[in-house]
């Protein structure tokens, strides 16, 4: 038995009959025997159709919220996954940039990333997807707390308020409601006339 093709770009044949799909389109084997001294010639033939193999882009998360300088990995994938890897754009560069799949928030605000794969001989091209960021900046979720919520004083004495912040380390500052009752200095409290005072 013979085998042979009409379109070796579309699809290969050995001796024994394995196909191999090499590119996209119709082909057709041709399958034959005889033609010979002893038998005459005969063949069939087996249309073969061959396609690209469909892609799906999977994201994680539709939307994310990120800090100012936050990062999400691996934000999208190609099913199947060795079809190759998505490419990112980002509608706002200013508020969102993407570096090998890495989203990363630069400043505030709200950025569309869109996922998109346009194939290659071997996949289809993807439908694209989208991924709506938000960007907020880390310090507005920052708090502040204090080991005591009043103090009583006699002129001429002090005491020294121990903040702890949240996150921690962050700058903070102390005001007086009424300095001639109180004066305060980075969280140090001194006495200096009678009254009421707040200190924030």
């Amino acid at each position: 038995v013979n085998f042979s093709t009409n379109d070796y770009d579309i699809v290969s044949v050995d001796k024994d009959g394995n196909i191999i799909a090499l590119g996209e389109g119709n082909a057709t084997i041709t399958v034959s025997v005889g033609d010979n001294i002893v038998y005459k010639y005969d063949s069939v033939t087996v249309n073969v159709t061959v396609t690209k193999v469909p892609v799906e882009i999977k994201i994680a998360n539709e939307t994310l919220n990120l800090k100012v300088k936050g990062i999400a990995d691996s934000a999208a994938s190609l099913i199947p996954s060795d079809a190759g890897n998505p490419t990112y754009i980002s509608s706002n560069e200013s508020v969102v940039i993407i570096n090998n799949g890495q989203i990363t928030a630069v400043s505030e605000g709200t950025a569309t990333v869109t996922v998109s794969f346009a194939g290659n001989e071997k996949y289809l091209a993807a439908k694209n997807k989208t991924i709506t960021v938000n960007v907020k900046d880390a310090l507005k979720d920052a708090s502040v707390t204090v080991d005591v919520s009043s103090v009583d004083l006699k002129v001429g004495e002090n005491y020294t308020i121990h903040a702890t912040t949240t996150p921690d380390n962050l700058n903070v500052t102390y005001k007086s409601s009424e300095e001639s009752v109180i004066t305060v200095d980075n969280g140090f409290i001194v006495a200096v006339g009678e009254g009421n005072a707040t200190t924030t």
